[in-house]
């Protein structure tokens, strides 16, 4: 009975709809940008990605999660939209944009030798629509 009533109480407190969500935070501690998110926090989930999407919603996202953090970099074989990476330090912060990389292109991106902590991918272009810039932060709720 008593397993009962705690699934019961997890399930009114954490109802299964909520899903996890980023903003991104500017200088002037107003939200810039909204992004629901897919969480890649596993090896295997990171190295696929977003490859082979045809489309995400304009709210939509992927977040990397590198614990440790690490050094990392992104390419985009394989990606069928064109993404912004936002990468960020061990606190969060905004430390690289890669702005519209585009589909198929095997550069790398992502700034050279620094420890990153999270990756967020949303479609081209929504970094300067809104006004992202090195410096934000992201606040992520899970």
């Amino acid at each position: 009975m008593r397993f009962l009533l705690s699934v019961l109480l997890f399930t009114l407190v954490f109802p299964a709809w909520a899903k996890p969500y980023v903003e991104i935070i500017g200088g002037d501690n107003a939200v810039k940008a909204h992004y629901d998110v897919e969480i890649a926090d596993e090896i295997s989930e990171r190295r696929v990605g977003l490859m082979n999407r045809e489309k995400m919603d304009e709210g939509a996202g992927m977040l990397f999660v590198f614990d440790p953090p690490q050094p990392a970099t992104f390419w985009m074989m394989n990606t069928l939209i064109p993404l912004d990476m936002i990468f960020t330090n061990v606190e969060g912060v905004i430390i690289y944009i890669q702005q519209n990389a585009q589909p198929h292109d095997l550069r790398s991106h992502g700034p050279q030798g620094a420890l990153v902590r999270y990756v967020l991918e949303v479609n081209g272009g929504q970094s300067e629509k809104n006004a992202i810039e090195l410096g934000d932060r992201l606040a992520i709720f899970e």
